[in-house]
């Protein structure tokens, strides 16, 4: 079945009019324990769904039920989501729970319309959400005949999305042959037919691996270390930037912060972060960003650094991992860490990291071209 969106028979609702509209938990994320975490923490972040942190309930303070809205009045202002767990919120989310009984694909559908409305007419302007939200915000909907928002045509609409997206992204893990993990994330961003040519599949040259050429180095002799000062996320004015914090998960992200003055922000293209206390975890970033409490940043002291070379050694520093499981750390010892990489012997008998080979390393391995 195809359905159109014409917009012509679409017509104005006042949001407070559909839904039902809160302000929020209104709790600080700094302030919340984590001894028996269920609870999700919506923060005003436009990723992971919004979903900032796993936190304890709180006897005194009732959860949102899953299934709400939730729409960010700062930070990544006008980012609207729905929340498939009970939940929490930070300062200036507001929450938007039904009026009826709406399915799960026609309130994603009233998530997207929200969203763009709002970053077109707050966001791009700088104006403040907060005041309207209860009062004149207003969508553009699909209508039925009688003038009311038309939910069975977003419910379907959607649906015929989803059923979409699935048969192409069977299709794509077919072609891939089998590589799920990476194309299920790909499959709204790419038709099943034109992934061949967007994955760059000709044959590659095979590069192998042959350690036991590799050479010790210290990690202090090829980056210039920094230590993240206490940055409480809760005192953070969401925006743009990412910081990096000890977490092992959405690549270390925690929340994207607004410019923070005399704080260092580093350049992506030659800087790797590393958790150095809990998880041990390092990772390359694709945009410029700053790091958190527990977190160092090894900037390189390699000129011609390339994002295929950090990529490299990233996966090897997260390899020496196990050497700081049961409570150990390398905070103070860092630059003394020593990995193991390939190297080229100089004239004088020193070796140096072979840069050229961990570059053409990552370049050998499949969808290195999208990487």
């Amino acid at each position: 079945m195809s359905l159109n969106l014409d917009i012509k028979n679409w017509d104005t609702f006042l949001v407070h009019k559909i839904f039902k509209v809160g302000y929020g938990s209104k709790l600080d994320i700094g302030k919340m324990t984590h001894d028996n975490p269920t609870i999700n923490f919506v923060s005003r972040t436009a990723c992971n769904n919004g979903v900032c942190d796993v936190v304890d309930l709180i006897s005194t303070k009732e959860p949102y039920k899953a299934g709400a809205l939730t729409l960010a009045l700062g930070g990544s202002i006008g980012s609207c989501f729905v929340q498939e767990h009970d939940f929490y919120t930070s300062q200036n989310v507001a929450v938007l729970e039904e009026l009826e009984n709406l399915s799960q694909y026609t309130k994603l559908f009233v998530a997207r319309i929200i969203e763009k409305e709002c970053k077109t007419r707050y966001k791009a302007f700088g104006r403040e959400l907060n005041s309207h939200i209860n009062t004149d915000l207003c969508i553009m909907l699909p209508k039925t005949k009688e003038g009311k928002p038309d939910w069975q045509f977003m419910n379907d609409y959607m649906k015929t999305l989803f059923d979409k997206a699935k048969t192409e992204t069977d299709e794509i893990i077919k072609i891939s042959k089998g590589d799920a993990n990476t194309i299920i994330n790909l499959s709204n961003k790419v038709n099943a037919e034109d992934f061949n040519k967007w994955v760059d599949n000709k044959p590659k040259d095979k590069v192998e691996l042959k350690t036991e050429n590799w050479q010790e180095f210290k990690i202090g002799d090829l980056f210039k270390t920094y230590t993240g000062g206490d940055l409480i996320i809760g005192n953070i004015e969401e925006g743009d930037i990412p910081v990096i914090s000890h977490s092992a998960t959405n690549n270390s992200v925690k929340i994207y912060s607004q410019n923070i003055p005399n704080k260092k922000l580093f350049d992506h293209s030659k800087t790797i972060s590393l958790a150095d206390r809990g998880t041990f975890f390092a990772t390359i970033q694709p945009e410029d960003f700053y790091i958190g409490t527990r977190v160092k940043a090894l900037e390189a002291l390699y000129e011609n650094i390339t994002k295929y070379m950090l990529m490299f050694i990233a996966t090897i520093i997260n390899n020496e991992k196990y050497k700081y499981s049961y409570g150990r750390n390398c905070t103070d010892n860092l630059d003394s860490v020593i990995i193991k990489l390939p190297a080229l012997k100089l004239d004088n008998g020193d070796f140096q990291p072979n840069w050229q080979f961990m570059e053409d390393y990552i370049k050998s391995l499949p969808y290195s071209a999208k990487l």
